[in-house]
């Protein structure tokens, strides 16, 4: 198998387990009535799988095993701009938000 392939299923896994955990601590906070810390205990699985997560992803980008990509075709700002009109007319003092 791919190792992108695998790492895709690594993320897709890992996102369900945080969800899973975050649904499991709501479960926990209704039934409990925060009586006991079974909600703390969720909670904290939740943050440290979505840690996990997150040193993937900068793992398998120093490793480049995924990209950053942007929109293809589009420059900043091209899309606020009249038809006909060229980025370097835009006087960047006068746009007003």
């Amino acid at each position: 198998m791919q190792t992108s392939f695998l790492f895709t299923l690594l993320v897709l896994l890992l996102l369900f387990l945080i969800l899973s955990s975050l649904a499991l601590s709501l479960y926990y906070l209704i039934k409990d009535e925060g009586k006991t810390k079974r909600t703390v205990k969720a909670l904290t699985v939740r943050i440290i799988l979505s840690l996990i997560l997150f040193l993937a992803l900068l793992m398998a980008f120093a490793l480049g095993w995924i990209t950053p990509h942007g929109v293809q075709g589009v420059t900043h700002l091209t899309f606020f701009l009249p038809k006909g009109s060229d980025s370097r007319d835009l006087a960047y003092d006068k746009i007003s938000f």
